[in-house]
């Protein structure tokens, strides 16, 4: 048999290696596309470069640099943003005869950025079981992916307010708990983006999903090297205001009736007694805001995706942003526990009504797309459950 010329050899090595990065690069797309749920592929290349999606600017003038929803957009026919700015179809200013109007308030777990599309979102389901029931509802879905509680406030308060709600359901905690943590840290890998682009070339290279996946991949490591170096850093060395919320923690492990104790979790808990009273303001400054415009508040506690056999090993392999930002599992569960009891005792002192999703809601993990979020059939879940306690308190009955 002749044997083939070394030149035809790397030629034909050559061309199949072309053919393998061009099918790689197709499906890349694809995938990326899938994944961002998006159809086009310059989407996804924007969001690599940190380039927010069209339907998030700055709306509100002078709150910080926090961006609320553009009235009018959409994506891809599953997100849409109304004229107040909420999630969902057009909702009338005007409010119909009979009907409570209930406004849902917090981040990225109300505005559903897990969900199939606008139907499913937790609020979207709030509002068609109370129908189903004979109850005339109308549930407005706002908010907002990565808002703190107090920023969902200011939203209510200059967005909301005007529409005259029935009901604000306040469910907002995690961002906060985020936000306080980061703050604290010396490193915010959140102001880098995913690829950077320094030239020409660069900006060439990132018209293909594959040099993205990689680019992406290795600033990814360089982020969590960066951002473990600064944990360690400050949580070497707590400072002297922290405090170990142990009723509170006390209380959860009874909940989960586990053999932890506090002791066996860490002495620095990843918030202070300063940051539970800045959050306390910020609920009394909302249930004030709702008495002075007769709407009935609905404080909520946080539901996580922990369940009864989850342990801190299981904690490092899912916990997703929870665990990039405080690695500790018994310290984790500890700032959620001490939040969770000061929503208790500060809808009690004021009179608002609780719903106290973090003993209510399932933790299946059918009912979850992370720990924190979650899916099309746990919203269903946690729906029924607020239409419930609704009912229950005498703020939506039926006709």
């Amino acid at each position: 048999m002749k044997r083939i010329p070394l030149r035809a050899r790397i030629a034909l090595l050559a061309g199949a290696t072309l053919v393998s990065l061009l099918l790689a690069e197709v499906v890349l797309r694809r995938v990326a596309c899938r994944e961002a749920g998006v159809d086009d592929f310059e989407s996804v290349r924007q969001r690599y470069l940190g380039v927010p999606l069209a339907m998030f600017a700055l709306q509100e003038a002078g709150w910080r640099d926090h961006s609320s929803l553009v009235p009018g957009t959409y994506q891809d026919g599953k997100i849409h943003v109304n004229s107040l700015g909420a999630r969902g179809l057009e909702v009338r200013r005007e409010k119909a005869d009979a009907t409570t109007r209930i406004v849902c308030l917090g981040g990225s777990a109300v505005f559903g950025t897990r969900n199939s599309d606008d139907d499913t979102t937790w609020p979207a389901r709030l509002q068609e079981i109370a129908r189903a029931a004979g109850k005339k509802a109308e549930v407005i879905n706002g908010g907002v992916p990565a808002f703190r509680t107090d920023e969902c406030v200011y939203r209510f308060e200059h967005r909301f307010l005007n529409i005259a709600p029935d009901v604000a359901v306040l469910y907002s905690v995690h961002n906060t708990i985020l936000e306080r943590r980061i703050l604290r840290l010396t490193y915010d890998p959140r102001a880098e983006a995913p690829v950077t682009v320094h030239d020409r070339l660069e900006e060439l290279l990132s018209c293909s999903a594959l040099y993205l996946r990689v680019a992406a991949l290795l600033t990814d490591r360089s982020k969590a090297e960066k951002l473990e170096e600064a944990i360690a850093s400050a949580d070497q060395a707590p400072a002297a205001e922290d405090i170990w919320n142990q009723e509170a923690i006390n209380a959860a492990l009874a909940r989960e009736r586990r053999e932890q104790t506090p002791a066996q979790v860490g002495q620095a808990p990843y918030f202070t007694a300063a940051d539970l009273a800045d959050h306390e303001a910020v609920l009394k400054r909302f249930t004030a805001l709702c008495r002075g415009a007769g709407t009935v508040p609905v404080l909520c506690t946080k539901a996580l995706a922990y369940r009864l056999d989850c342990g801190p090993e299981e904690f490092l392999r899912s916990g997703g942003m929870l665990r990039r930002y405080m690695p500790d599992y018994g310290r984790m569960r500890a700032v959620f526990e001490a939040y969770n009891d000061l929503i208790r005792r500060t809808a009690a002192a004021e009179g608002a009504v609780l719903f106290d999703a973090d003993l209510a809601m399932s933790r299946a993990p059918e009912h979850w797309a992370d720990w924190v979020h979650m899916n099309d059939a746990g919203c269903q879940v946690f729906a029924a459950l607020l239409e419930r306690r609704l009912e229950e308190a005498g703020v939506l009955a039926a006709e």
